[in-house]
C-alpha cells in the first residue's frame, strides 16, 4: 500500500500579475518505507505540495491521501500521520533544546517518560548533547536545523516531510544525518518525503525522486533509472598527436555518423565523445579513429551525475552549467 496517493492536485494563487498556477495537476505516489525525493527549481511547486499534503492549506482541485486518510476529509487523521520540518527554523523561543525537543514529542501524545527517553536518545544519534542547555538565541542557524530534525525524526511519525533538511549544515553534520535517516528507514516502517538542492543528498538518500517544473511534474522514477533514460556518457580520449582543423572536420563527421555518438569535440589531441552508452560506443569510436590514421594514447569514460539529468530535464540544456544552489555541499 501507498502511504502518499497524490491525483490531479491542482493550487493557484493570487499575485500582482494576476493568478498564478503553482501545482498544475500532479500525479503521483509515495510508497511505504522509502525516501522519496521532490525535486524542482526554487517556485516549482514543491512546498505548496508539501504544505497541501500535509493539510497547511487546501487544494483548488484534486484528491490526496495520507495512509489512508484524505487530506479534506479526515484532516486530523492525516495530521496524527506525520510529522513536517519546514525550511524555516521555528522554534520556541524560550526553551532549551532538550525542551524543546520533549514539548514537541508531547504534541504527539507520548507520556513524559517516553518524551524523555526519546529526547536523550535523538541528542545521541545527532550530536547534540553538548547543546541541549542552549535556547535558540544561543543557536547558530545550523544548529538550529538540526534540533529542527531532532525534533521530528524523535516523533518517529509513518511519514517525516524534510524541507531542505540539511541547508545551513556543516560538512559532518550533513552526513551524520543522512547515516541517521538511513538508519531510521531501513530499521522502522518510516517514509521520509523529501526536498533538497543537493543532488549529493539524492544520491545518497533517495530511493524514487519526482522532478517538478512550473507546477508540472516533468518525470520520477530512481535515480538509477533517471540516469540509464536521459543522460549520455562522455569518452575522454588523448591522441599521440595533435589534430589538423582540416582532419579534425574529417573526424567529426565519421564519428557522427554513428547512432551511438551524440556529440563531438576535438581540442589538439584532446577528443571529447559525447554517447548514448559507453558500452556501445567505444568499440565504434576506437575502429572509427584508427581508419581515420590517428593513434589513441589513453581513453577514460567519465559517466554523468545525477545532477546532469538534473539540470537537463528542468530545461538547463547545457551540461557546462554548475548550478550554485546544486554545489551548496561545497561552501
Amino acid at each position: 500500500m501507498d502511504i502518499v496517493e497524490v491525483d490531479n492536485l491542482k493550487k493557484s494563487f493570487k499575485t500582482r500579475r494576476g493568478m498564478i498556477k503553482a501545482v498544475d495537476g500532479i500525479n503521483f505516489k509515495v510508497k511505504r518505507g522509502e525516501v522519496f525525493g521532490f525535486l524542482g527549481p526554487n517556485g516549482a511547486g514543491k512546498t505548496t505540495t508539501m504544505r497541501i499534503i500535509t493539510t497547511l492549506i487546501k487544494p483548488d482541485e484534486g484528491t490526496v491521501r495520507v495512509n489512508g486518510h484524505d487530506i479534506m476529509n479526515d484532516p486530523l487523521s492525516v495530521r496524527t500521520n506525520l510529522a513536517y520540518m519546514p525550511q524555516e527554523p521555528k522554534l520556541f523561543p524560550y526553551f532549551n533544546i532538550s525542551d524543546q525537543i520533549k514539548m514537541y514529542l508531547s504534541f504527539y501524545g507520548f507520556n513524559k517518560r517516553e518524551c524523555k527517553q526519546r529526547c536523550e536518545q535523538i541528542l545521541k544519534d545527532l550530536n547534540l548533547v553538548e547543546h541541549e542547555r542552549k535556547t535558540p538565541q544561543q543557536l547558530s542557524t545550523g544548529l538550529k536545523r538540526r534540533v529542527q530534525l531532532a525534533r521530528v525524526l524523535a516523533s518517529r511519525s509513518p511519514l517525516i516531510f524534510l524541507d531542505e533538511p540539511t541547508a545551513g549544515l556543516d560538512v559532518e553534520a550533513r552526513y551524520e544525518t543522512w547515516k541517521y535517516i538511513e538508519k531510521i528507514v531501513s530499521t522502522e516502517e518510516i517514509t521520509v518525503f523529501l526536498t533538497t538542492h543537493m543532488m549529493k543528498e539524492v544520491e545518497n538518500l533517495c530511493d524514487r525522486v519526482a522532478v517538478i517544473n512550473k507546477g508540472k511534474l516533468i518525470t520520477s522514477g530512481s535515480v538509477t533509472t533517471l540516469i540509464r533514460e536521459h543522460a549520455e556518457d562522455i569518452l575522454h580520449i588523448k591522441l599521440t598527436e595533435n589534430i589538423s582543423s582540416t582532419k579534425k572536420d574529417r573526424i567529426i563527421q565519421s564519428l557522427m555518423g554513428h547512432d551511438e555518438v551524440k556529440d563531438v569535440k576535438i581540442n589538439l589531441s584532446i577528443v571529447q565523445v559525447r554517447v548514448k552508452s559507453a558500452n556501445r560506443a567505444i568499440p565504434l569510436v576506437v575502429t572509427t579513429l584508427y581508419k581515420e590514421g590517428v593513434s589513441i594514447e589513453e581513453i577514460n569514460h567519465a559517466g554523468i551525475q545525477f545532477e546532469e539529468v538534473y539540470l537537463s530535464l528542468i530545461g538547463k540544456n547545457d551540461m557546462n552549467i554548475r548550478s550554485n544552489m546544486i554545489r551548496e555541499e561545497y561552501k
